[in-house]
């Protein structure tokens, strides 16, 4: 009998240790990972950047030199030329394509070959107190930016750079300026004439001008000053779309062609 006791005490130990350590194990597997704070991914795409760092010196006239990336390309300003290439954004790694660029002679091109040489050799990119920082393989910082400050559409002088006409975009006639002010409801400006006042609403980048309302002055000088108005108060009634880039104003028409292009007075 008390052997029949000893074996049946030694039995429940064994059932009850056993229960013990099934238990801490479903204990340990069920506790949650603890969890680990990720850094937001990096995504560029629709940012737009202008250079104030290259190879650590700071970055000084003669233009601009920037980097704007949209749907799997980017471009910019290269101080003279416009460029663009797609790029490729892997976590932190960024790579550029084979880069396009336009072939103007400028007086002072700046640092354009060492911008672009720079931009070919880029491997990383990380946002650092808001700034783009890219870097090569090695780590070394190549570019620094800042984001692309752009002129506010109302309170800012527009000056009419170029009107679409007959396929292309067509310069002012010399010694003549058109300009445009947005206000609420209202636009307003010289149309290289006369004073014209139009209805006016912006809804995102939509746009819708009204017939304007002129002054009655005729101007004989400059030659042809009276046909380039007609041409741009025609030209504000068919714009439907509205964009700006930096010191750049565009009225676009409905097949997304500029009708109009504006630089912020002061530019």
């Amino acid at each position: 009998m008390r052997l029949r006791n000893m074996v049946m005490n030694s039995v429940i130990l064994l059932v009850v240790m056993s229960l013990g350590v099934s238990c801490a194990t479903l204990g340990q597997a069920g506790d949650p990972a603890p969890e680990t704070s990720q850094p937001p991914a990096l995504a560029l795409d629709g940012t737009k950047w202008d250079l104030i760092t290259l190879e650590g010196a700071e970055v000084t006239g003669p233009g601009p030199a920037t980097l704007d990336f949209s749907e799997g390309q980017a471009g910019g300003i290269s101080f003279c030329n416009h460029f663009s290439a797609a790029y490729e954004l892997d976590g932190s790694a960024l790579t550029f394509g084979e880069m396009i660029s336009t072939l103007m002679l400028c007086p002072d091109a700046g640092p354009e070959t060492e911008y672009t040489a720079a931009l070919r050799a880029v491997a990383s990119a990380a946002l650092e107190d808001g700034k783009l920082v890219l870097s090569n393989s090695d780590g070394d910082v190549l570019l620094v930016y800042a984001p692309a400050a752009e002129a506010p559409l109302e309170g800012t002088t527009w000056n009419l750079t170029g009107i679409l006409e007959n396929g292309g975009i067509s310069s002012l006639i010399l010694d003549t300026e058109i300009t445009a002010e947005f206000a609420a409801d209202t636009l307003s400006g010289s149309a290289g004439c006369n004073r014209y006042t139009a209805q006016l609403t912006v809804e995102g980048a939509t746009v819708k001008i009204g017939p304007a309302a002129t002054t009655r002055m005729f101007c004989a000088e400059p030659a042809g000053v009276m046909e380039q108005e007609q041409a741009y108060l025609a030209a504000l009634e068919q714009a439907v779309g509205i964009e700006i880039s930096r010191n750049t104003l565009k009225l676009n028409n409905a097949e997304g062609l500029p009708l109009l292009t504006f630089t912020a007075a002061g530019e």
